[in-house]
């Protein structure tokens, strides 16, 4: 009679060590990036146990209140000079403000259109106003119209992989245009 005891061993250890995880895992204290909707940087200040395994609780560098996400990633390294100097694409950038990190509100959508104008619209499409816009530096400027009225900065960003375009318009206001 053969045992099978020796079989079974075999097979937990190459199921549990055959195939590796794909998931990043990271520590308290190491600085990351986090979805919500939109990647900000942030630091992880606990990990995700029983119900909450697989999540990680982090300090956004923005916000004052910590936020529990299953989307982390680590924080890109460098961004090439060429990225710098990439402008905005043209498109639509919706808005929202992330005051509750955990439920942003929609503000509308800010419409960058060639030769640098934009058109801003509220949420049920209406077109509140138009401007011409510059870009130079890392930074979008609102040269007329209403955004610059609305004294809104233009910090720009592009996500890594580059299918995320994003203006940062104030403390925690984005415009966010992704593909």
């Amino acid at each position: 009679m053969r045992s099978t005891t020796g079989l079974i061993v075999v097979a937990m250890f190459v199921a549990a060590f055959a195939t590796p995880s794909l998931a990043k895992t990271f520590n308290v204290g190491d600085k990351v990036r986090y979805y919500a909707p939109g990647w900000y940087d942030a630091t992880v200040i606990e990990i995700g146990t029983g119900e909450k395994a697989g999540s990680y609780l982090v300090k956004p560098d923005a916000y004052a209140r910590a936020v529990w996400s299953s989307s982390v990633e680590a924080r890109p390294r460098a961004v090439a000079a060429a990225a710098l100097a990439a402008p905005p694409r043209t498109g639509d950038y919706l808005i929202r403000s992330y005051g509750n990190p955990a439920n942003p509100l929609h503000l509308g959508r800010i419409s960058l259109l060639g030769g640098q104008k934009y058109r801003f619209y509220n949420n049920g499409g209406t077109l509140l106003g138009e401007g011409r816009y510059g870009f130079a530096g890392g930074r979008v400027s609102w040269a007329s119209g209403i955004l610059q009225s609305y004294g809104w900065g233009g910090e720009f960003k592009i996500r890594p992989d580059g299918r995320e375009h994003s203006i940062k318009l104030n403390r925690t206001t984005f415009a966010i245009n992704a593909q």
